[in-house]
Order: C-alpha cells, then structure tokens, then sequence
C-alpha cells in the first residue's frame, strides 16, 4: 500500500525505492504492488520505464492483472507503440 500512496502523490523514484527495499528485506511483491508501480511510472510519464518494470514483472513470474495490462495498454498507447501493446495483450 506504500507504494500506491507513493503513485498516488506522483512519486514514481520513491515508489521504485520502496519496490527495492520490499525485495531487500525478503518480502516478495505481488501483482497490486507491481501494478502500483506501473500506475506510478504511467502518471509520472515515465512510459518507457513503465515497460522495462513490466518485463520485469513478468520474467519474475508475476501474474499480469487486468489492471496492470490496462495501465501497459495506455502506456503502449501513448508511445504510439501499437505492436508492444499488441505483444503485451497476448
């Protein structure tokens, strides 16, 4: 929930930091904290962070929730990259 509060107030380096100090202390994200991420790094502009984070969700093995593939489907919408939301949609 930190890491929403975080995305909430636009603070995508504080909602990352939070993200890395999670794994340090051994606690493993799930899809709503990954999802927050993303929601962050949407809402800051950072779109093409937003979809380095989500290869890495998934290559973690974090399920892909129909919120986080509608944040990645606006990210790949307004990065004009109409083949990266159709590979993300599949």
């Amino acid at each position: 929930m930190m890491i929403l509060g975080f995305a909430l107030n636009y603070d995508c380096d504080g909602a990352f930091e939070m993200l890395k100090r999670m794994e340090l202390e051994g606690l493993e994200p799930d899809d709503v904290t990954w999802t927050s991420l993303l929601s962050s790094h949407a809402r800051c502009g950072r779109n093409q962070e937003a979809l380095k984070l989500f290869d890495s969700m998934r290559m973690g093995g974090i399920r892909v929730s129909a919120e986080a593939l509608a944040v990645m489907l606006s990210v790949c919408a307004d990065l004009v990259a109409f083949n990266k939301g159709k590979a993300i949609h599949v």
